[in-house]
């Protein structure tokens, strides 16, 4: 290749490309990109039932303070000795339906279907009721135990189905389910419940059989409540 060079010219003789700017040879300047620094990698932490302390949030938009706690204390008592423990107390149970960390664990004494079937429900079907960051099954993991004490696992609850009997998961579903009612009418069904409740209690005691001494439950009281000392 014939390469013409005027008279004057600073000439610099290279194995790179050469071109010709106002009659000056220079050497072509090759101009990398800029590197972005690398990022490092998020090790995410594998989930921890027994350290994990969020829970549920039950607030439905435009519902009141006084129609939300009456709903609650009803799901409750419908839940409670056949769902969830007969010694659970009320504010553990308000706890863990108001996004409040939980410390404890509520012992289960329904189906593993049941449990699973109704925070489908409450969760994801009907959209009542929301849950924290993390996949349903884990969080349930986390706030439930087995009427034994006995964990839960993830896997346990997804492979559960939804077989067996429905009517007290339908029951709670369908009180904490937000309606027009008035506040007299939920009062007055929240004391039928009650009193059905004490009933069935009351029965179970005179169908138990008669055992010589005390006896005592293995497990800790379900108490969430912090006493205040008065001033």
């Amino acid at each position: 290749m014939n390469v013409k060079i005027e008279k004057g010219a600073n000439v610099q003789i290279t194995d790179k490309p050469i071109y010709n700017i106002h009659g000056d040879v220079v050497q072509q300047k090759i101009v990398l990109p800029p590197t972005s620094p690398t990022k490092e990698k998020t090790v995410k932490k594998p989930f921890d039932p027994d350290t994990f302390r969020e829970s549920f949030t039950y607030a439905p938009e435009g519902m009141n303070k006084k129609e939300r706690s009456i709903r609650l204390k009803m799901a409750f008592h419908r839940a409670k000795g056949i769902l969830i423990a007969s010694d659970t107390h009320y504010d553990t149970f308000e706890a863990l339906l108001s996004g409040k960390p939980l410390d404890v664990k509520i012992y289960w004494t329904g189906t593993n279907s049941q449990l699973r079937c109704l925070f489908n429900l409450l969760v994801t079907k009907n959209h009542i009721v929301k849950k924290p960051t993390g996949g349903l099954n884990q969080i349930l993991s986390a706030r439930f135990k087995h009427e034994d004490g006995t964990p839960f696992t993830a896997n346990e609850i997804k492979d559960a189905g939804s077989d067996g009997d429905m009517s007290t998961v339908n029951s709670i579903v369908e009180i904490l389910t937000p309606k027009p009612i008035e506040e007299e009418d939920l009062e007055q069904q929240l004391r039928r419940i009650i009193s059905e409740e004490q009933e069935n209690t009351e029965m179970g005691r005179k169908k138990a059989p008669k055992q010589e001494g005390l006896s005592y439950s293995n497990r800790p009281n379900q108490h969430t409540h912090v006493s205040r000392k008065k001033k």
